[in-house]
């Protein structure tokens, strides 16, 4: 079944853009970086690697933080990003959940112990990152960064599954499940705080409304991601989007299914203006203004990123031989 064009929406925000002075020195770190890895070896690769614009989504959603940490950010980012393409959406995709398993076992043995990765780039890389995060961040800080990976990986798991059943799960499965795949209210949004040399104590982030704000913000970027990405992920059976999980729930044509979906990222959106003006209220200090200043630069920087980069283009799927044959 060819599934139909979909529109790009325009997507309501009203936040301020802003853009790190330094943009372009870091999106040379991020292909140097990539380099260095051997994700990128030739022409080619590297054209695909700066139509992706790694550096500036960092750029646009680290805005005031020090060039070192934002370049560091934007390590994390890629290594996101290309580990979920390879190992987990592209093993799941063909069905290989072996090959998924094995890879987010080898990620938690990194993460415990990154002295001896085993090998593969995605797993140097990651021993690297993992080894530098203590020169960046304070001990709860590292905690904070490594429970939000540990989150991550074990959301993985059913989210493979799903892919290699070709099966789309309820709204609110989805919703929860995204919560935690989008990596954000204890991943990037702790990068923030990381890139800005100022992160907010525990005792202030562990409060519930500092919660609250954080995962409206997280479901933000991942309905952002969803919409955005839908008319290219959407070419695979069994898709695991927001679009493709409301259509399944209301019965309805992919097309009033996208409306849908743009009307729930305008409501959260209203939502977190509201939460974010009320922590500020209740907490005017440096810290939590930053911090609420990083959410909005996640939000408004990952929409303008979404809307330049080349990685939503929309590609044929290649399928298994077994799928291709049907």
């Amino acid at each position: 079944m060819t599934t139909p064009a979909l529109p790009r929406p325009d997507l309501w925000c009203p936040i301020e853009p802003a853009l790190h002075p330094d943009h372009e020195e870091v999106s040379e770190h991020a292909v140097a970086w990539l380099r260095r890895y051997g994700y990128v070896t030739t022409r080619a690769e590297e054209e695909t690697a700066r139509a992706a614009r790694f550096g500036e989504l960092a750029a646009r959603v680290h805005p005031h933080g020090t060039l070192p940490g934002v370049q560091y950010a934007c390590e994390w980012l890629m290594w996101l990003f290309l580990q979920d393409d390879d190992k987990v959406e592209g093993a799941s995709g063909r069905g290989d959940t072996r090959t998924v398993a094995d890879h987010l076992l080898r990620c938690l043995q990194v993460l415990h112990d990154p002295q001896q990765p085993p090998a593969g780039a995605h797993m140097h890389a990651l021993a690297d990152l993992r080894r530098r995060l203590d020169d960046f961040a304070a001990p709860d800080h590292v905690q904070r960064l490594l429970s939000g990976l540990m989150e991550y990986f074990a959301a993985t798991g059913p989210e493979a599954i799903y892919w290699s059943l070709r099966t789309v799960p309820t709204l609110s499965d989805y919703q929860q499940l995204r919560e935690s795949t989008v990596f954000m209210r204890a991943g990037c949004f702790v990068l923030n705080e990381i890139a800005t040399n100022c992160p907010l104590p525990t005792a202030v982030w562990a409060t519930p409304e500092i919660q609250f704000v954080s995962r409206t913000a997280a479901r933000i970027v991942g309905y952002t991601n969803d919409i955005l990405s839908g008319p290219r992920e959407l070419a695979w059976p069994g898709a695991l989007n927001l679009i493709n999980c409301i259509a399944q729930e209301q019965q309805c044509p992919l097309p009033q299914a996208l409306e849908a979906a743009v009307a729930l990222h305008k409501e959260e959106t209203a939502a977190f203006l509201r939460q974010a003006d009320q922590v500020i209220r209740r907490h005017d200090d440096v810290r939590t203004r930053t911090y609420i200043d990083g959410l909005r630069t996640w939000i408004r920087g990952n929409l303008d990123w979404s809307l330049a980069t080349d990685r939503y283009t929309t590609r044929a799927p290649t399928l298994p031989n077994s799928q291709a044959a049907n």
